[in-house]
């Protein structure tokens, strides 16, 4: 189901300030492409980019182009766009007034399904890819507040599963977690690759290394480097990465 992703002298602004500077890069598919950088690189912007959420904000705008199995995402309706690139944000956001069910199910009606046996199987689908199943099954109906906020980001991830995308997008997925919980997101990562093709945004460097296939570092809106991570944090090109993995600045 996943394909790959590829940005072509990408360009960001809000209003006159420029965010991100001609960033080209491939995200393959069936593997994990994680983000790193220190806070105000434009990670997130980056990424709000790829599912056209970037428009959303007022005198925000970009150049370039984004492609996706040889479509160029900027040419089609942005409704179309977040179907086909999923996006799961830092805290975990469920709708509070839900059930689990309906939680899940959410993406599904907006998108005019209206079959219950349909919308029953692809619930109970995305909560076994997410991991959630085993746990919830008997609690469907029950206000997500019950959740611990590790199954909500889980639940979260089952909800932009439910209506099938290609790429799904995790910012900083487990930055509020535990540390178990954090571990079951990685673990979910790795699981989810051999479906979908998955960007990550992280600033936890071990986090990176262990999941990532690709990692790419952004430095003041610019891609500064991107490689393997045994490539990236061991045998970094651009002294900017090295000085970044060393702690001297960020």
């Amino acid at each position: 189901m996943g394909k790959s992703l590829v940005v072509e002298s990408l360009s960001a602004f809000y209003g006159k300030q420029q965010i991100l500077y001609h960033v080209s890069m491939t995200m393959p598919e069936h593997q994990v492409t994680t983000i790193i950088g220190p806070s105000g690189a434009g990670k997130s912007t980056f990424v709000r980019c790829l599912n056209r959420l970037h428009e959303t904000t007022p005198n925000a705008r970009m150049e370039g182009s984004v492609w996706l199995d040889h479509q160029n995402l900027y040419e089609l309706d942005p409704i179309i766009v977040r179907r086909k690139v999923g996006m799961v944000f830092q805290a975990p956001n469920p709708f509070p007034t839900r059930t689990v069910f309906e939680n899940v199910a959410a993406g599904l009606r907006l998108n005019g399904i209206r079959n219950k046996s349909i919308i029953s199987e692809q619930v109970e689908k995305s909560l076994q890819l997410s991991s959630l199943w085993d746990e919830v099954k008997n609690s469907l109906h029950q206000p997500v507040w019950n959740l611990t906020r590790g199954q909500q980001q889980r639940l979260c991830i089952a909800r932009a599963l439910a209506i099938e995308p290609s790429v799904l997008i995790l910012d900083e997925p487990a930055s509020t977690l535990d540390p178990l919980s954090s571990l079951k997101i990685e673990e979910l990562v790795e699981e989810l690759k051999s479906h979908y093709t998955i960007v990550l945004v992280t600033h936890n460097l071990q986090q990176a290394a262990r999941v990532a296939d690709l990692t790419a570092l952004f430095l003041d809106g610019e891609l500064v480097e991107q490689g393997s991570p045994a490539e990236l944090f061991t045998r970094p090109k651009d002294k900017r990465t090295e000085d970044y993995l060393t702690g001297r600045f960020g």
